[in-house]
């Protein structure tokens, strides 16, 4: 800029702007002033506070603060739920080590990104554990359309198969 004694423009990196509000068009450029100098500062991009999956807990307390750009949010499914496609080729993501102990199967992640909104490292929902014994809802339904029974197994042939629904030939009680 003029009288910045050539030096290059000033900009801010990706994640951050003057006010905290994610910037569409990409790095935003600081003004120069000839008295003052850069003008402004950058901030990082506010992503507000995290919405909890249903039947899942904060793993932190800190999870109800305001999130910024990098910062990420552990939940944690219920008992009798897992993170939706855990161990099949839908969780396709890593998470990220949890700083607190619980099976990475029941842990969902988002990371708050230079858009300014939550990404998911895992997977968004907490859904019926098929096989651990115990039939839970999934929305507001008594029974999940997906796990109509669960016997503590997912083995063919008992009454309950390895999805959890009923086999034809038996009724359940």
């Amino acid at each position: 800029p003029e009288f910045s004694d050539s030096r290059p423009d000033c900009t801010c990196l990706e994640g951050y702007s003057l006010n905290g509000t994610a910037n569409a068009t990409g790095r935003v450029v600081l003004e120069w002033d000839t008295v003052q100098g850069w003008i402004g500062s950058c901030q990082p991009v506010i992503c507000g506070e995290a919405k909890a999956p249903a039947h899942a807990e904060a793993l932190q307390e800190e999870t109800a603060v305001t999130k910024v750009f990098s910062d990420s949010v552990e939940y944690v499914c219920a008992a009798g739920y897992e993170v939706e496609g855990y161990g099949t080729n839908l969780w396709q993501n890593t998470p990220a080590p949890s700083t607190v102990s619980a099976p990475a199967a029941r842990v969902v992640q988002f990371r708050c990104s230079a858009e300014g909104n939550f990404e998911n490292l895992t997977g968004q929902r907490c859904v019926p554990l098929c096989g651990d014994g115990m039939l839970v809802a999934s929305d507001h339904l008594p029974h999940d359309l997906g796990e109509h029974c669960d016997d503590g197994n997912r083995n063919q042939g008992d009454g309950c198969d390895g999805q959890c629904r009923v086999e034809t030939g038996f009724i359940c009680v």
